[in-house]
């Protein structure tokens, strides 16, 4: 492992995430999975998760 990666690595041992990064991680996942014939962007996956939420 590089010397660098160490240092970051290091750098966020005990960070936990706020509400907004959870949610801003819980989008980027939905839309890295979702099928590349969507053509979806990250605004549609952002709509169908609160419209899931309210359901």
């Amino acid at each position: 492992m590089s010397e660098e990666l160490q240092k970051a690595l290091e750098s966020i041992k005990g960070h936990h995430m706020n509400a907004e990064e959870r949610e801003a991680q819980r989008v980027s996942f939905v839309y890295g999975n979702a099928s590349s014939k969507d053509n979806g962007t990250k605004e549609a996956v952002i709509r169908a998760l609160d419209l899931a939420e309210v359901a």
